[in-house]
Parts: C-alpha cells; sequence; structure tokens
C-alpha cells in the first residue's frame, strides 16, 4: 500500500485517460491481500485512433507489458468502448487479464448496438473482431485468455448493489468467493448466485469459465478501515424498441416476425447479417430511429459503508500539473455507461439499486458522454457529486455534454470536466486515507 510522507496512504487511485469520442478507465485498488486493477471500457471512435493507441500502450507501460489485469468491465457494446481492446489485450505486448465482466445482452440488443456503431463509425465496426464480438461475445473474448466471465444481468428490482440497504449483506456463495480468493486479492459478495453460461461453457469448480451472475452481486477489495466495493447495475434495453427493429428486420429479409426470431437462433445466420446481409441490417435500423436503447451497466467504485469516524478519506484530482483538493468522505466514483438515465422508470430504479451508497459518492461520470436525451436533472439533485465528467470530443454535429447537462450541474454547486483527446485533459484522482 502507497503512502506519503504526512502519514497519508493511497487507496484508491483512477485515471481517466483522453482517448477522445469513447471511453477507458483505469484504476487501482489498493487492498490488504495486494493491489486489484481494474479498467472500465477501452474504445474510441477511428477518428481518435492515433490517441486511443497512444494511452492505451501508456497505460500497459506503466503497468508493464505481459502483466495482469484483474477485472475488466465492459459497460456495453457499441464499438466506441471496445475499440481498444485488441491493444489493451495484445498477446504479445498488451496485457494479461484475470475476469472480464459485461452485461448479459440478447442475440437483438447486440444487432442494434452493432448496426448503431456501424452507421456513426464503419471504421470501427467494419472489423473482425467487431463483428465476432457481437455475434458470440463469449467466444470473442475468450481469445484473450481470461479465467472467467462474468455475465451480469439486471436483478429487476430484486434487491439493490450490497451496502445499498441495512444491513450489510454476506458473500452470495461462500465457496465460490473463496476459491476466488485463493487466487484473486478480492472476493464476492452481495445477494444471488452464479449460473453458467448457457453457450456450453462449464464452471471448472475454481470459478472459472463463462458465468451468469444478478447485479444484486459485486467484487469486494478487503481495504484498510473500508472494504472497497465495485458494484454494477445493469439498465436493460427497451423491449419495445427490440420488437420495432425485429419487425423492420423481418420486412427487409422478407420474413415473419416468427420465422425472424427462428432463423437468429442459430449463430451463423447472425454472422451472415454482420458481413454480407450487413445493408438488411442498418436499412432496419434506419427505419426505426437512429438512436435505440439498448442495456448498458453501470459501476460504483467506493467505500462500502464510507470511512469511519475514527479515519478521515479525501479525494484529489490533478489536471494540468494543479491540484484539485475536492471531496471529504464522499470519494465514491460512479459510472453510467449508456444507460437512459432520463427516463423516469429507469432511473428511479438506478437510484434505488445504490441507494445510501450514493452518499459516497463524489466524482459522477455522465451517462452517455453527458448526452441530453440520457442526462435528468434529478441525478445531480440525489447524488450531488463534487465532479462530473464527460469523456467526449468533437464529432460531426453532437454536442456533449449538452448545454442543459452543463447548466443543470453548474447551477447546483457542481463542476464538470471534459475529458478530450488532448492529454492535458486527463483526468487522475487519488482516494487518501489518514
Amino acid at each position: 500500500m502507497s503512502s506519503r510522507g504526512d502519514g497519508a496512504m493511497v487507496i484508491h487511485e483512477r485515471t481517466q485517460h483522453p482517448v477522445g469520442q469513447g471511453f477507458f478507465h483505469s484504476a487501482l485498488v489498493n487492498g490488504e491481500k495486494g493491489p486489484v486493477s481494474y479498467v472500465v471500457d477501452c474504445g474510441s471512435m477511428s477518428k481518435y485512433a492515433s490517441a486511443r493507441k497512444a494511452r492505451v500502450r501508456s497505460y500497459i507501460k506503466d503497468l508493464g507489458p505481459r502483466r495482469q489485469l484483474d477485472i475488466l468491465y465492459i459497460t456495453h457494446f457499441h464499438v466506441d468502448h471496445v475499440s481498444g481492446l485488441e491493444e489493451l489485450l495484445h498477446e504479445k505486448r498488451g496485457l494479461r487479464v484475470g475476469t472480464i465482466v459485461m452485461p448479459l445482452l440478447n442475440d437483438v440488443d447486440r444487432l442494434i448496438a452493432f448496426a448503431r456503431s456501424y452507421v456513426e463509425d464503419r471504421a470501427s465496426a467494419n472489423t473482425e473482431f467487431y463483428r465476432s464480438f457481437v455475434a458470440d461475445p463469449s467466444s470473442a473474448i475468450s481469445r484473450f485468455n481470461p479465467r472467467r466471465i462474468i455475465f451480469v444481468q439486471s436483478s429487476r428490482g430484486d434487491g439493490g448493489a450490497p451496502g445499498s440497504i441495512e444491513p450489510p449483506t454476506e458473500p452470495f456463495d461462500p465457496d465460490l468467493s473463496a476459491r476466488v480468493d485463493s487466487v484473486e486479492a478480492w472476493k464476492f459478495t452481495g445477494l444471488g448466485r452464479v449460473g453458467r453460461y448457457p453457450d456450453g461453457s462449464t464452471d471448472n469448480n475454481d470459478g472459472t469459465g463463462a458465468l451468469i451472475a444478478p447485479d444484486t452481486t459485486a467484487v469486494v477489495v478487503s481495504s484498510f478501515g473500508s472494504d472497497w466495493l465495485l458494484a454494477p447495475f445493469v439498465d436493460p434495453g427497451i423491449s419495445q424498441d427490440q420488437t420495432k427493429f425485429l419487425r423492420a428486420l423481418a420486412k427487409e429479409r422478407g420474413l415473419s416476425l416468427p420465422k425472424l426470431k427462428s432463423w437468429l437462433e442459430d449463430i451463423e445466420n447472425l454472422k451472415t447479417l454482420l458481413t454480407s446481409d450487413v445493408a438488411d441490417l442498418i436499412a432496419a435500423y434506419d427505419a426505426v430511429t437512429v438512436d435505440l436503447n439498448i442495456t448498458s451497466l453501470c459501476l460504483y467504485s467506493g467505500p462500502v459503508n464510507g470511512f469511519s469516524l475514527s479515519m478521515r478519506g479525501e479525494s484529489f484530482a490533478t489536471n494540468k500539473g494543479e491540484h484539485w483538493w475536492l471531496l471529504s468522505h464522499r470519494v465514491a466514483w460512479l459510472g453510467t455507461g449508456d444507460a437512459a438515465l432520463a427516463s423516469g422508470k429507469r432511473r428511479k430504479a438506478f437510484l434505488k439499486h445504490y441507494g445510501r451508497l450514493l452518499n459516497n459518492v463524489g466524482v459522477l461520470t455522465l451517462p452517455h458522454h453527458g448526452s441530453e436525451n440520457n442526462f435528468h436533472d434529478e441525478l445531480v439533485t440525489k447524488i450531488s457529486p463534487r465532479l462530473t465528467m464527460a469523456a467526449a470530443d468533437r464529432y460531426s454535429k453532437w454536442r456533449h455534454p449538452g448545454a442543459y447537462v452543463v447548466q443543470s450541474i453548474c447551477s447546483h454547486g457542481s463542476a464538470v470536466h471534459v475529458v478530450t483527446s488532448k492529454l492535458p485533459s486527463l483526468l487522475r484522482e487519488y482516494v487518501e486515507l489518514f
């Protein structure tokens, strides 16, 4: 565990890397059994490919090539969030990865994600890796040889994140937690149980393989003074959007809706749509809308119960060589992926899921790069972050973050920081315990 001369110990450090229109966040939790490194997404649009490659290679150099990244979180399947994975996990010059966590998406969700990515950034979407990732996520991601892949699904309001309510929850599967803990410096906690991913892969009784877990489970790192929690929330795609898309695709294919659904059950047919028949996919997407909602994963990173009164936790950020002392006790980070939090129903589920953990949040990442279509003023009033962050850059006519978003945040006394493709916009934060 790193420490400073004044007695302060760094228990969590995190970096928002400037990769342009995309997302690349890395962090390190110093625990009692050793440090735990994790990354949230790694990608950007092709316009910013050079910046993305430079930041990924710099991060690999800092950790050391072929060192292990403990956990990789993928929030959703848009290409600007995954286009850097091949560089990050390159078999010769990249990192090894222990666990990969991503939301569980059905075939239609993934096809919608591909269509949107293809329309917005064809150069990034039209790659062998991305097509294989959309067609069969488990198989595609297995090429990086992780010990386990965990697909997280929505608990549909059945419970919340560990620590969101009293009393605190116990490990959801003590046997699995013990097996993981014997190898890793973290363990599982929460409510629910792990199941096998339905693709023929198996749990080899040592926590490996492709698994499914509800979003009421989380990773916990035993840290000094307060356990550090990495707790997901899955914002599911809207089923009516999927039905609209399927009907449009059925029309393009000249099939009835039931026959199309049956046809899509064959993975080879999915691959056909993503290659030789991609025109049908794009025509169906254009016929419905250009802004369909897809399933997205959010992530809370912070203490389970906050710091005890006998301790003092502070967080500060660095930018352009300056130090900003921002927080006392509210040291958690909350990422929102592309969650559609402008919707009252979805926002209510999100806020309820994290409950009392929101009292720890000091830094909030804005959903969908700060898009007005995903934001609501209630996010600021209910969470009260001291700092909000948008990973965005100039692209076409997009305005990220939106003017309404910035005005809302600033009117409540919070700050907005935009991380672009320029190195001076990099945001690095440290959480210290005294």
